[in-house]
């Protein structure tokens, strides 16, 4: 009964307010517009970068300046460590400006994004356990937490600025980082079932609410921009000698190497 019900008050909503199913998407200027007036300011000054290339600070306040704790800015507030960094920030600030070389084809972008990416692989990668390590210690310059207090979605969103990296040049050697973490993800948070849990080695009754982000978020983060052109059958992988066309057309790429794996996640279906 509730879907007739949803797809009559549907219908009304498009007869009544005919406005929202007509609402034009904004021009290509809007949107240059958007990230070069809006948000790379913020971005892009020296504050943003930190003093050592690709640690870009996790904390800092509305004005751009970084956090202070013996002053801190009201919008972020007092008890916040200025001594910690995060996974999740730097990679998203590396797909940040990945977005911004692919909108504007301004190499310096690419560049500040391949430090970012450059940091990450150098040290939050765990090449001892696998997976990454989500949080840097700044004092004791140490990362952790230890393998089983970490996420599936702090690692999928750590694979968010490497996998829009790939996407980007088609690295080879970052391709493998990217599918190293990703089958770790899948060999330690997988369940029988097929779904991903929301932490390492917990039975149903250890934690029976799932967040929705925390597990939703992975395929989302992992899989981004992996393949350029449709995907093969399920569960399958192959090696392409050329781009497909659909990436050849957009000349800002800078292709490393002119062989594309093409990867999808799932059973094949053969």
């Amino acid at each position: 009964m509730k879907c007739p019900i949803i797809s009559v008050l549907w219908l009304f909503s498009l007869l009544c307010f005919p406005a929202w199913a007509q609402q034009p998407v904004p021009p290509g200027s809007r949107w240059l517009d958007h990230l070069n007036k809006e948000l790379l300011p913020f971005w892009t000054n020296e504050a943003a970068f930190g003093k050592t290339p690709g640690a870009f600070p996790s904390i800092r306040c509305d004005d751009g300046t970084l956090y202070n704790e013996r002053k801190p800015c009201p919008e972020i507030g007092a008890n916040r460590s200025p001594q910690e960094r995060y996974l999740v920030a730097l990679s998203r600030q590396s797909f940040g400006y990945g977005v911004a070389f692919h909108l504007t084809g301004n190499r310096a972008y690419l560049d500040s994004m391949k430090t970012g990416i450059d940091f990450i692989r150098q040290n939050a990668m765990d090449r001892t356990h696998g997976g990454m390590a989500p949080t840097q210690n700044l004092s004791k310059d140490t990362w952790g937490p230890a393998p089983g207090l970490r996420t599936p979605q702090q690692l999928a969103y750590g694979l968010l600025g490497m996998s829009f990296y790939y996407y980007l040049t088609r690295d080879p050697d970052v391709l493998v980082d990217i599918l190293a973490v990703k089958n770790y993800i899948f060999e330690k948070y997988s369940v029988p079932s097929g779904a991903l849990q929301c932490a390492a080695g917990l039975s149903s009754g250890e934690y029976p609410r799932r967040h929705a982000i925390g597990c939703a978020a992975g395929p989302n983060e992992h899989v981004l921009g992996l393949a350029c052109s449709n995907p093969p059958r399920r569960g399958s992988a192959r090696v392409e000698s050329k781009p497909s066309p659909a990436c050849k057309s957009h000349d800002r790429s800078v292709l490393f190497t002119r062989r594309k794996v093409v990867f999808s996640i799932g059973q094949s279906t053969d």
